[in-house]
């Protein structure tokens, strides 16, 4: 049966978006490649750290990017005789400049950093002032990243892990804050002791008008889970609290590499993280939640989607603008089909304003992504690519976010036929004689927002779909063959 209908179809509108767009790929040729872990904005300049990775020598150094809002870059390897080295955090101190932390040892063939290499850099990547702070006894190395962040004091906190030889080979690290001035003088050291094997730190914040600090992670005897320890303005503990309530099992998400990316008040923050406990075919979901300081989820945002294999956030998916601008990035990985980063705009309330697809050849690794000054966002990764494996820096303006509604007539060769429906879980679409075809499926609520958008080989003439993830309502479904509509109807989620 051949009919005309009214296609919903999703198309962009100007969100305030002024700079002009970008793309740098910013390759280092065989053998070697550039990890950036971390980066933020500094006037009218964008930075970007972390470490120049030769896999020949498995030497690492620290390397560091600058990007004008035109798109101009200058880059630079911090080579030093004799000596390894990586920057993992950065942070802006104004005027164009950032105040870049890591970690520097003398000693190639060891797996040890001895000392931490703090420094200010100008947007020519020129070394303004710089420190090493070597570690006090018992302590032997620094391990895993940087997180830096301004206090109240307008002082630059940096957090890091330590640990002595005994622990290091037990995997035992304990906690260590620093003060610097912008001028790399550093004003106070304060170690805080780990009761557990694990003290993995996934982000460092400053809890607002109560002059505390909240220490993402699985520390102090938290046996591995997800938690948050608050410490004084002195840096003594104070409490720590588990993610959710464990009673809440299985409908307790178990986040990994949680990220609180905006705080509400003192007593609420906006956080993005992942887990892996999915509905589909998922090895990851991730989610953006909003909790309450003792860790209980208040409101949440599933960004799980049904086609998905590998849904990741890596190290820093959500960059703050305003209330109503939030970009949050994630990497999806599919079958036989390109790879996309999905740029997300959403609200606090966690409404979903818009989404941004980018193709990508293979793996997106290190994903980063930070807001620039005139409210658009940079997202920053490597990818996988054999042989290559370029990082590509992605400058996107707030006006590739917005969603609206438009009406195109269309014609369709039959309604598709689905059952059950109303359907709670699984539901099968009969394809008709489109089996082996390659088709692109989508799926929308009723006020035109799309929930599903993907390209799929059929193998048979039935179409299984998890849609256990979607709200209670009603939805719209349409499937397409080279931009022309060839079936479609609608369905109702219980």
């Amino acid at each position: 049966m051949r009919s005309v209908i009214a296609l919903l179809f999703v198309i962009m509108v100007n969100v305030a978006a002024y700079a002009q767009k970008w793309t740098i790929e910013y390759n280092s040729g065989e053998g070697v490649s550039h990890i950036f872990i971390s980066g933020d904005n500094s006037e009218n300049y964008d930075y970007f750290v972390g470490f120049y990775d030769e896999d020949l020598s498995g030497l690492d150094i620290a390397s560091a990017i600058c990007v004008d809002e035109n798109g101009n870059y200058k880059d630079r390897v911090f080579w030093r005789d004799y000596a390894k080295s990586k920057f993992t955090d950065a942070l802006s101190i104004g005027n164009g400049n950032v105040f870049v932390s890591g970690y520097y040892s003398d000693d190639i063939s060891s797996e040890l950093y001895e000392k931490l290499w703090v420094a200010i850099l100008n947007p020519d990547l020129e070394i303004i002032s710089e420190r090493y702070v070597d570690l006090e006894e018992p302590y032997i190395t620094y391990c895993g990243y940087t997180y830096t962040l301004r206090n109240d004091d307008d002082e630059i906190v940096l957090l890091t892990r330590v640990s002595d030889y005994e622990s290091y080979e037990d995997g035992y690290f304990d906690y260590v804050f620093y003060t610097f001035d912008d001028s790399c003088n550093m004003t106070e050291s304060s170690y805080l002791e780990n009761e557990t094997h694990r003290s993995d730190i996934t982000d460092f914040t400053l809890v607002p008008d109560i002059r505390q600090y909240a220490i993402f992670g699985n520390g102090m005897d938290a046996s591995g889970m997800s938690n948050v320890i608050y410490v004084d303005e002195d840096f003594n503990y104070l409490s720590l609290e588990f993610f959710d309530d464990m009673d809440d099992y299985p409908d307790l998400m178990l986040p990994i590499w949680m990220r609180a990316g905006y705080w509400y008040d003192e007593s609420h923050f906006l956080m993005s993280a992942q887990t892996t406990m999915t509905t589909g075919i998922n090895d990851w979901c991730p989610f953006v939640v909003k909790m309450d300081t003792d860790m209980n989820v208040l409101k949440t945002l599933d960004l799980e989607r049904v086609d998905t294999i590998d849904y990741v956030f890596q190290f820093n998916s959500m960059s703050y603008v305003n209330p109503e601008m939030i970009y949050v990035a994630t990497f999806r990985e599919r079958r036989k089909l390109p790879n996309e980063l999905n740029i997300y705009l959403i609200n606090d309330e966690l409404e979903l304003l818009g989404r941004k697809h980018i193709v990508t050849e293979d793996c997106f690794f290190g994903l980063h992504i930070h807001s620039t000054k005139d409210n658009g966002c940079i997202i920053v990764g490597k990818e996988t690519i054999p042989d290559s494996e370029p990082t590509i820096l992605y400058k996107l303006g707030a006006d590739e976010f917005g969603i609206d509604i438009d009406v195109i007539e269309t014609e369709c060769d039959f309604e598709m036929s689905c059952y059950p429906n109303p359907v709670s879980s699984v539901m099968n679409v009969n394809v008709g004689n489109y089996m082996y075809e390659k088709v692109r499926i989508t799926i929308n609520d009723v006020s035109g927002r799309r929930y599903v958008d993907r390209e799929i080989l059929l193998d048979g003439n039935v179409l299984r779909l998890d849609v256990s993830p979607l709200e209670t309502g009603t939805y719209f479904y349409e499937i397409t063959k080279n931009k022309e509509c060839i079936i479609k109807s609608k369905f109702i989620k219980l």
